[in-house]
Formats: structure tokens, C-alpha cells, sequence
């Protein structure tokens, strides 16, 4: 009967175990979900405003603090240092680096545009250690490496991409 009963409070115990685990673990999924569509909507703010730009309204041009841009990439790498391993998150800082050198150029800016080109490559090169297949990193890369004028570095990203995804968007873009 002892025996039973503590076969019994085992698999009870075990089995509360396992509920929490399993609930500590949806937890940490939406709490990941929810920071990962902040950052998200972060860069679509950052995405609206060089879209502004690249439409021309001289408001932008004119009041756009360029350091509210480098406080804004601070803000990726911070978010992207803490998901390190994660390849969304760190192809997501690429493509906020990316549009940022594309302000800072639209701006008149070309020194900081060429640092945040640079801060692309270095994130897609991050992704690319993640998921060395990935087209989208690796088409994104050879766009960036494209904007510092290294075109046969480009070139050589873009046929990647189209020979290992032929169906891809991405690596036809």
C-alpha cells in the first residue's frame, strides 16, 4: 500500500512538473511573441519615415534629428544582443540597418550611411551563421554590400541566393 501510494504522489508530482513547465514555456513564448512585433512595429516607424523621405517632404528632411536614428539603432542592437541565436531578430537589425543608411544617404549623411551599410552586412553575416541558407539574408546582404558599391561581393550574394532558391522572391530581387 506505501508502495502505491508513493508511486502515486510521484506521478501526481510529475505531473505537476510538467504543467508548470509547460506553462512557464507559453509564458516565455508570448513574452518572446509580444517583443518580437515591438520591434516589428519599430521598424515599421523607421520604414514610414524613410518612406516619408523617399517621397520627398522636405518636414522630414528638415526636422529629422539624425541622432534620433542612431538612438533607434541602439535600440536593435540592444534587443538583438539579448536574442542573439535568434535569426529573425538579428535579419530584422539588418534590415533596420539597412533603411537607416538609406535616411542618413538621403540626408546628406554618407559617413553614417556607410556605417549603417556596414552594420547591415554584419547583421546578415550574424543570420547567415544562424542559417547559413537563408536567401533573404543573403539577398538583403548582397543589397547592402550593392549601396557601398561593392558589386561583385553583390553579384556574387544575389547568384547565390538565385541558384539554391530559384523560387524564391527574395533571391530574385
Amino acid at each position: 500500500g506505501a508502495t502505491v501510494a508513493l508511486l502515486l504522489l510521484s506521478t501526481a508530482g510529475l505531473a505537476t512538473g510538467t504543467a508548470l513547465l509547460w506553462n512557464e514555456q507559453a509564458q516565455t513564448k508570448t513574452a518572446f511573441e509580444s517583443a518580437q512585433a515591438n520591434l516589428e512595429l519599430a521598424l515599421q516607424a523607421l520604414d514610414q519615415i524613410y518612406i516619408d523621405e523617399a517621397e520627398g517632404y522636405p518636414k522630414i528632411r528638415e526636422g529629422l534629428p539624425s541622432d534620433l536614428l542612431q538612438k533607434g539603432l541602439g535600440f536593435y542592437e540592444k534587443f538583438v544582443e539579448a536574442n542573439a541565436r535568434n535569426k529573425g531578430l538579428v535579419f530584422l537589425m539588418g534590415v533596420a540597418y539597412q533603411r537607416a543608411g538609406l535616411i542618413f544617404r538621403e540626408l546628406g549623411e554618407e559617413e553614417r550611411a556607410v556605417e549603417s551599410f556596414k552594420g547591415a552586412i554584419s547583421a546578415y553575416d550574424r543570420a547567415l551563421e544562424i542559417d547559413p541558407r537563408s536567401a533573404a539574408a543573403r539577398s538583403n546582404r548582397g543589397s547592402a554590400l550593392r549601396e557601398l558599391g561593392r558589386f561583385e561581393e553583390a553579384l556574387a550574394a544575389y547568384d547565390w541566393a538565385r541558384e539554391n532558391y530559384p523560387r524564391s522572391a527574395a533571391a530574385h530581387s
